[in-house]
């Protein structure tokens, strides 16, 4: 299981597939994204993936903090009840916000 877990083309598969989700729900459309994937540039051992602007979550202001919680609280409950796939690796380093 540990082995499947560095299988980029995997990796890729999984991105891919939680973007397009996020996108195809009116309430979460251009609200939460992942970074594409090129894939044209993605191996088994390397994931090659667009850059995404934004601020930590950990850096929010303090009034912002029920808005950015209801967003995640929506979306990882879509995650697990509607599409039986979660995002498993959720700390500051890969939950960004952007200005809008």
């Amino acid at each position: 299981r540990f082995i499947a877990e560095l299988d980029y083309l995997a990796e890729a598969r999984n991105g891919k597939f939680f973007r397009e989700s996020m996108e195809a729900r009116p309430d979460l459309a251009n609200v939460v994204t992942a970074a594409p994937v090129y894939t044209s540039a993605t191996t088994r051992k390397v994931l090659t993936t667009g850059w995404i602007n934004g601020a930590r979550l950990d850096e929010s202001k303090e009034s912002d903090i029920p808005k950015l919680c209801a967003v995640a609280l929506t979306a990882y409950l879509s995650m697990l009840l509607d599409l039986g796939f979660l995002h498993a690796d959720p700390h500051p380093g890969n939950l960004f916000r952007q200005a809008d």
